[in-house]
């Protein structure tokens, strides 16, 4: 029970896949600007969403269609962050 008023949200691979493609597109428009930090979040997004992974390489979604619509962002999100499409957790 909740004696006091406050707001939580959990990591989910939705949320995060669309923070992540918010980075990429900004670092496609501003290639120079603070790079090394939008580099460094992507890689940290890439960890989270890879370390979410189920065995059978989908993920658990919050939202929608829940495990069609959390791998396709989970596949969008690792994309985002550079992996190319024949890395194993795509």
């Amino acid at each position: 029970r909740c004696h006091r008023p406050i707001m939580i949200d959990y990591s989910y691979v939705e949320c995060s896949c669309a923070s992540m493609t918010a980075l990429a597109a900004f670092r496609r428009k501003f290639p120079d600007h603070r790079r090394k930090e939008i580099e460094g979040a992507l890689r940290r997004g890439a960890r989270f969403i890879t370390s979410i992974q189920r065995p059978d390489g989908s993920w658990y979604g919050s939202w929608g269609v829940c495990f069609t619509y959390a791998t396709w962002f989970g596949v969008e999100a690792l994309i985002c962050a550079g992996l190319p499409p024949s890395h194993p957790a795509i």
